[in-house]
């Protein structure tokens, strides 16, 4: 199956991409994306390693795109999926051990691999605030909350400057590399700015129809909206306690406390253990 139209959400961790394909599955037009790709620490696919094996088999790698192509398209043929920066490479990597992408670089497979897609730059505007999303849904693991899925949180949240704060940094460096990414590659992606996004549900949906050349009538039943807000009196506590100890003078001091704090705990554990 080849789709008239296909696009990819490039975006970073908590950033919005579930809210922005959403609201695009729900024009009922513009293909279903998902992040399909995920990718586990050693680079495997979901294929071999993840949820959609569960579901549908192990199967190679070609197969496996020819499925994310079948279950990310719409009747109409456009097809859509998102991409996390941390997942990019381990895309290409897998597919150039395949004899017919083995020459081709990152910006020819992506061409090659999804039928020369169109780009959307998914971004968000308060890395602090997104840094805090991502350090609680690891530790929780809780990415999404919907009306329809119940997720039974792992354990209780515990504030991490340090964590926060490398998460804070990766996050920084990964929109700048999908940005080197798009002047390297010489394309102008439409840029979706997740506060904005939040702001804006429907009319941004409408936008990227447009964008991507997609008949549509002038009004659209969005029906209902199924996922939910995460952030809680605990995402901003987390935000003001983060900025607190960054703006501090004493900032280095302070982080070299929590540090030491952190390596006495885990001390005491061991040797708790031990015993």
């Amino acid at each position: 199956m080849k789709p008239k139209t296909s696009y990819i959400i490039c975006a970073t961790p908590r950033s919005g991409s579930h809210l922005l394909s959403e609201a695009l599955q729900n024009t009922k037009l513009a293909g279903k994306p998902d992040e399909y790709f995920i990718t586990d620490p050693k680079g495997n696919l979901q294929n071999e390693t993840g949820n959609i094996a569960e579901k549908y088999g192990q199967m190679t790698l070609e197969e496996f795109r020819r499925l994310i192509i079948e279950i990310g398209s719409t009747p109409n043929g456009v097809f859509g999926i998102s991409i996390l920066w941390g997942d990019f490479h381990n895309i290409v990597k897998n597919y150039q051990s395949l004899p017919q992408y083995q020459n081709l670089n990152e910006y020819e497979m992506l061409d090659a691999l999804f039928h020369n897609p169109k780009y959307i730059w998914l971004t968000r505007r308060d890395k602090v605030r997104q840094a805090v999303s991502l350090a609680k849904a690891i530790q929780t693991n809780i990415w999404r909350k919907s009306t329809h899925e119940k997720f039974k949180q792992k354990r209780q949240p515990v504030f991490n400057y340090d964590d926060i704060n490398f998460r804070y940094k990766r996050l920084v460096e990964s929109d700048q590399s999908w940005e080197q990414f798009f002047q390297k590659k010489n394309v102008t992606p439409f840029k979706v700015v997740y506060e904005d996004l939040v702001e804006n549900y429907e009319q941004t949906a409408l936008a990227l129809l447009d964008y991507l050349e997609i008949s549509h009538p002038e009004k659209i039943d969005f029906g209902e909206r199924r996922l939910q807000k995460q952030a809680d009196k605990l995402s901003e506590e987390w935000v003001a306690q983060y900025r607190k100890i960054k703006n501090s003078p004493l900032s280095p001091i302070i982080q070299w406390w929590l540090t030491l704090k952190r390596r006495i705990r885990r001390i005491s554990v061991r040797q708790m253990f031990r015993k």
